[in-house]
């Protein structure tokens, strides 16, 4: 299997995840068929079928980002939060004061 994302079927022909060999990354509704909804049945079948096979060709040529590239965005996302959190402290800039020149007593 490798990195490569692959849908994987169930023991009866439905499909039923996408995965690599890190695990599964989506997990599909199972499609339950009834009396007099073969039609329905069928074409819910078949389109969670393109789905699953659009999903593995979007993360297969990189149009979904990996794991990974989210892992990193997030920590680039909580330094730049944490920097900005400095920026705004009170202990950067002891000089100043958010309350100077407000009376908050009168509101």
């Amino acid at each position: 299997m490798g990195n490569k994302f692959e849908v994987i079927y169930s023991s009866n022909g439905k499909p039923y995840g996408v995965r690599n060999d890190g695990g599964y990354v989506f997990l599909l509704p199972n499609i339950t068929k009834f009396v007099g909804q073969e039609e329905r049945y069928v074409r819910e079948l078949k389109e969670q079928e393109q789905l699953a096979c659009y999903l593995c060709q979007s993360l297969n040529c990189g149009l979904l980002p990996t794991i990974e590239q989210l892992e990193t965005e997030n920590a680039q996302l909580k330094a730049e939060i944490e920097r900005l959190k400095g920026l705004l402290s009170p202990k950067q800039n002891p000089s100043h004061s958010y309350t100077e020149g407000m009376d908050c007593n009168n509101g």
